[in-house]
């Protein structure tokens, strides 16, 4: 199988983004735009666009599908849909079709991407820290950071969207604290204070 990334401009909206917000309406509009497309075995939709928060208002929805044969599909895509091309999942996704599993990888990947923020973060930090380290990994080899992209992205994200962060990782750091790797703690300011051991 191999990944398609595609970047199709829409005026979908979202007001929130929990594992069951695009079982309605939204879910009907995204995999209506699979109907126009040679059938895949994975899709998900990810990025700012997904975001309640989305400050820019931007309706460019980033669609990451995979293929089981991707030069006949880029092939039969070409000659209906030649302008949907242009050009990790850290970031937030929402799994659209999933005929893969891919969600119980999608675990792993939120797992590992935990363990890396860890090690790069000192052994005190709080757990809007953690998070920003989190998100900031899908940045580290993206060029426009550094020039084009907003410098506090990764901030705006993490502050927009805290809640949803705690809920994606809170298993994993219950189970890194129940095996005496972490420590938690409410600081006076309502944050939570992380220990590494």
């Amino acid at each position: 199988m191999t990944a398609v990334r595609l970047h199709i401009n829409t005026a979908t909206k979202h007001t929130k983004l929990t594992s069951d917000i695009m079982e309605s309406r939204n879910k009907a509009e995204f995999e209506g735009f699979l109907k126009i497309l040679p059938p895949v075995e994975f899709a998900c939709l990810y990025g700012s666009s997904l975001l309640p928060t989305n400050k820019d208002k931007s309706t460019m929805t980033d669609y990451i599908l995979g293929v089981a044969d991707p030069q006949q599909w880029h092939s039969e895509t070409l000659k209906v849909n030649k302008n949907h091309y242009a050009s990790w999942i850290a970031h937030l996704v929402h799994i659209v079709v999933d005929n893969l599993d891919i969600e119980n990888i999608n675990s792993v990947n939120l797992r590992s991407a935990l363990s890396v923020a860890l090690l790069l973060l000192p052994l005190e930090f709080t757990e809007e820290d953690l998070y920003a380290k989190v998100c900031s990994l899908s940045y580290v080899c993206d060029l426009r950071m550094l020039f084009a992209q907003d410098k506090n992205k990764v901030k705006k994200i993490v502050r927009g969207q805290f809640d949803l962060f705690h809920t994606m990782y809170k298993p994993f750091l219950e189970e890194y604290e129940a095996m005496k790797l972490l420590r938690f703690s409410q600081a006076a300011n309502h944050q939570i204070q992380v220990f590494q051991d």
